[in-house]
């Protein structure tokens, strides 16, 4: 289910990368922190309202995620926490937000 995860989630981020201009800027932001949220949920087994950082860091240590990655995968959750209120995760562009995103979840699929 992990590789199927990160499989899942790429699929989803390319479909939202090719959206280009059709998905206003709020939209896009939107949709990209979903799919991460859906892939920590997945990988990690945390049922959506138990996703916080602290059971993220918790389930990351326990699969014996580097600390290196666990904590940028942590700083990038909390950035994109943002979207909820409207903001840009960490002033991400469209295509920066594809890339760290992508790049995370390949990194954590080990």
């Amino acid at each position: 289910i992990r590789s199927a995860a990160g499989r899942h989630a790429r699929m989803q981020l390319d479909v939202l990368s090719a959206s280009g201009e059709d998905v206003s800027l709020k939209d896009f932001f939107e949709k990209a922190v979903a799919v991460y949220y859906k892939f920590l949920e997945d990988r990690f087994n945390i049922l959506p309202s138990e996703l916080d950082a602290s059971l993220i860091s918790m389930r990351m240590a326990g699969a014996g995620i580097a600390e290196s990655l666990a904590e940028r995968a942590l700083n990038f959750y909390n950035q994109c926490l943002v979207v909820r209120y409207g903001g840009t995760p960490g002033g991400f562009t469209k295509s920066e937000m594809i890339s760290e995103c992508n790049k995370i979840i390949s990194l954590l699929e080990g």
